[in-house]
């Protein structure tokens, strides 16, 4: 507004007829005014984005577009969105036969519970294993795994021949056996091929363990199957909202995306994976490749980022759920996780979170919070 002051001086004075030495001299001395203020001016902002003592001051990162962090909006109600309904989500917390013995082995690994070398897997054993299987010499990192549950003897796993190997092996001891798979095998990767496994059975569960495991707490398998059960089911529905998200998620349609949104979750997410690069020495494009993934398939899962917060949101903004101080500082130590020794104001919380994952924090601890309450809501079976 200066500089245009001064321009309509000159202008004047370039309109007079007789040209006045005076008004020279006092549009000389307006121009210098005003730039000294323009200079002051300029100075002044450089310094609000410097330290104290002139440094330069670091930015944070802040989120592009029109998707703002903790600004809560009921995109169902702006029509960028369909929610799927939400409350009594049907829901399986009873654990598995299966997923009751993958902790009970797990217990078993984590006590390390003494295990003889004289005893041998049978039939009906529920076993923690580790393989790896090469074909004409090759490693091959998709018959590969480490300690998976099986029984034996079940048929989940590769085919009956497997199987028939694991019987008789002494628990902790390596072996190396070939399994010939038929041209009709279903996995094309081993149809047809000889595949030398290396196996390893690490730990077997049964009766005799049960003492140990549970310092005589439990003297029959089935009563201490029985508590794991429990427990297991205990956990599930805690952690009830987290199961059933995605698939929710999969159900509500997003029918505008925040101008800018998915653009800027795509550099979140890109940032994540350079990150893991840098520990591990790789690019982003080998992390992505590793993971078996192109950069579409990152731009997609952006997408869905973005999806989870509007979900969220909306949500929040229908139910009146709050995130309140407390709870967002500790949702946040939980995903920082700074060591013990650390004291992190919530700032220095919220930066680090950026750096790591993504610029919407608030928004994210809210996914959390939503999460929770459709998991209270849940019909449990």
């Amino acid at each position: 507004m200066l500089l245009a002051g001064a321009g309509k001086v000159w202008l004047v004075m370039k309109k007079k007829s007789r040209w006045n030495p005076k008004y020279a001299i006092v549009c000389l001395i307006l121009f210098a005014v005003i730039g000294f203020v323009v200079y002051y001016m300029v100075s002044a902002n450089q310094k609000q984005e410097k330290g104290g003592d002139g440094t330069e001051k670091k930015p944070r990162t802040e989120a592009s577009g029109e998707m703002k962090d903790g600004e809560l909006i009921d995109y169902e109600k702006n029509g960028s969105l369909k929610l799927d309904n939400y409350i009594g989500i049907k829901a399986t917390v009873t654990p598995t036969k299966q997923e009751v013995y993958e902790a009970i082995l797990q217990n078993v690994k984590k006590k390390k519970v003494s295990v003889s070398g004289e005893e041998r897997v049978k039939k009906g054993d529920w076993v923690l294993m580790d393989y790896e299987g090469e074909i004409g010499g090759q490693q091959m990192d998709e018959l590969e795994e480490t300690d998976i549950v099986i029984q034996v003897g079940a048929g989940d796993l590769f085919n009956a021949d497997f199987e028939r190997k694991l019987t008789g092996l002494s628990v902790g001891q390596e072996y190396f056996f070939d399994v010939s798979f038929p041209e009709n095998y279903f996995d094309l990767d081993v149809a047809g091929q000889t595949v030398k496994f290396t196996v390893t059975i690490s730990r077997k569960f049964n009766e005799t363990f049960v003492k140990p495991l549970t310092d005589n707490k439990y003297q029959k398998e089935e009563d201490y199957f029985a508590y794991v059960k429990e427990k297991e089911k205990e956990k599930n529905v805690d952690a009830l909202g987290d199961m059933i998200w995605d698939d929710f998620l999969e159900k509500c349609k997003v029918l505008k995306y925040p101008k800018g949104s998915k653009e800027q979750a795509f550099k979140d997410l890109k940032r994540q994976y350079k990150g893991v690069g840098d520990m591990s020495g790789s690019s982003y494009e080998e992390v992505i490749m590793e993971l078996g993934m192109t950069e579409d398939d990152v731009k997609d899962l952006a997408g869905d980022e973005v999806k989870g917060r509007m979900v969220a949101k909306s949500i929040a903004v229908k139910e009146n759920l709050v995130l309140s101080e407390e709870q967002y500082r500790q949702y946040l130590m939980d995903e920082v996780s700074p060591s013990d020794d650390e004291e992190l104001s919530l700032e220095d919380l919220e930066k680090r979170y950026e750096k790591d994952n993504s610029v919407y924090p608030r928004d994210d601890m809210l996914i959390r919070l939503v999460k929770e309450f459709v998991g209270k809501q849940a019909k449990q079976k």
